[in-house]
């Protein structure tokens, strides 16, 4: 099985500023979780291998292995969840400009 980069692909995307962390401090915490849930992605993949492989050997029956993919599909969505987050903290506020604010 060839092996792949062990780099986050957001990682470069994901650098912060003190001037992010001025606007939106939530952010820091944010990317703490998504660093900690790709590590524990990568820790639970090497432990269970069959995951990514199903004809990869393994040791019999591993009750865990079940309980790994549930927590890989769980993190998973909860990082798409921090980068709507995300993606909502950049967009700018709805205009309350109208037509019966302008000042002439």
């Amino acid at each position: 099985m060839p092996r792949r980069s062990s780099a986050h692909p957001d990682a470069a995307a994901n650098i912060l500023t003190p001037f992010d962390l001025m606007d939106a401090p939530q952010l820091a915490a944010l990317q703490l979780l998504e660093a900690a849930f790709h590590v524990t992605s990568l820790a639970l993949l090497a432990a269970h291998a069959e995951l990514i492989d199903p004809d990869y050997p393994h040791r019999g029956v591993d009750p865990a292995a079940p309980l790994a993919a549930r927590l890989l599909r769980q993190t998973h969505d909860i990082c798409l969840a921090i980068r709507a987050y995300r993606r909502a903290l950049t967009k700018p506020p709805p205009s309350t400009v109208g037509f019966d604010d302008i000042p002439f």
